[in-house]
This record gives C-alpha cells, sequence and structure tokens, in this order.
C-alpha cells in the first residue's frame, strides 16, 4: 500500500514538472522570437478623434474612427475589412511605428497619417503594412510597404 502512494506522488509531480516545463519553454521560445503587438489596436489623435481596429471575426476587422469615447455610437466613420486571401488576413490587426517612435505623421501631409499591419498567428514574420491618411470624417488607404518585420516592430518609414 505504502508503495502505491509513493507511486502516484511521483506521477502527479512528474506531470506537474511537464506541464510548468512545457510553459516555460513556451514563454522563453515566445519571448526570442518577439511577440506581435496585436494588443495595439486602439490611437487617439492629437485633434482628440481616435481610430479602433475592432476584431469582429475570425477573419475580419473593423476599422473605426470616432470621436469622443471609445465606443461604436461615437463612430464617425466605419469599415469591415475582411481576409481576401492575398496579402492581408485581418485576423488581428494593429498599429505599427509609421517613423521611429511615432505612431502617428502629421508632418507629410495636409491629414495625418498612421500605419497598421495585418496578423494571422503564422510563423512568417515578414507582412505588408498599410498607411492610412486620417481625413476629417473618413479614413483612406494611402499606400501598402511590402517586407515589413512585423517581429522587429521597427517603423514603416526609416
Amino acid at each position: 500500500m505504502e508503495f502505491l502512494r509513493y507511486t502516484t506522488s511521483l506521477l502527479r509531480n512528474l506531470k506537474t514538472s511537464k506541464i510548468v516545463g512545457a510553459l516555460a519553454l513556451s514563454y522563453v521560445g515566445s519571448s526570442y522570437a518577439g511577440d506581435v503587438p496585436v494588443d495595439r489596436d486602439f490611437i487617439r489623435l492629437p485633434d482628440q478623434r481616435w481610430i479602433w481596429l475592432e476584431k469582429i471575426g475570425i477573419h475580419k476587422t473593423r476599422i473605426i474612427l470616432g470621436q469622443g469615447e471609445k465606443s461604436l455610437k461615437n463612430r464617425i466613420w466605419s469599415e469591415v475589412r475582411e481576409t481576401d486571401g492575398n496579402r492581408h488576413t485581418w485576423e488581428y490587426a494593429y498599429f505599427v511605428q509609421i517613423k521611429p517612435n511615432r505612431f502617428i505623421d502629421s508632418e507629410s501631409g495636409e491629414y495625418p497619417r498612421v500605419a497598421i499591419s495585418t496578423y494571422d498567428m503564422g510563423n512568417g514574420v515578414m507582412r505588408w503594412a498599410i498607411v492610412l491618411e486620417v481625413k476629417k470624417d473618413k479614413i483612406e488607404w494611402l499606400d501598402e510597404v511590402s517586407g515589413f518585420n512585423v517581429a522587429a516592430d521597427e517603423s514603416v518609414y526609416k
């Protein structure tokens, strides 16, 4: 009977150590590769308007331009983007730096510009960055930059 208790205890400890080991290994692996900042889904513009990248489905994201509190009822403009099977997966969309250490570029034109990237949690780190121009009552697709390294978290324009 004593042997049975000892064996059961040993198996429980072994199972626990395997789980802890697997969690530690996955944490080290994700830290080494660089986490993709998919939580960067909201940005406030200098004039207090905001842009929200709301995940609304497995492969859908709603781009919302609003003013005031972050809420759908405060939207000025919105558009749903869906995976196109080509360059943009829209499983996750997040803001990236458009210029070094800046998420908003207010100096390159009449309207502010921001950049986003889409991601599907795949293992390819080279993606497309999408540059958007934020007009008074809408957002326009301005440019696409290929070869953007999502894991390095660099700026779109150097």
